[in-house]
């Protein structure tokens, strides 16, 4: 803390954190398609629900656009 004060605040930039995620690979945007048959029924059904949920709001909100 005493560091810090001394920087006159903190400051991202001036910390160690950013170094440390240099060697780390790029994180690729995943959007395709999901396999969710492996699951457990319970895990399963409530997937289906959720993803129906999702799929009525979505419509929903098309309608009134």
């Amino acid at each position: 803390m005493m560091t810090l004060r001394a920087m006159g605040g903190w400051r991202h930039a001036d910390t160690v954190w950013p170094s440390l995620f240099l060697d780390q690979p790029e994180v690729a945007c995943d959007d395709t398609h999901r396999d969710y048959t492996d699951l457990p029924p319970q895990v399963l059904e409530a997937h289906r629900l959720q993803a129906a949920r999702e799929q009525a709001v979505s419509a929903l909100e098309r309608q009134r656009a």
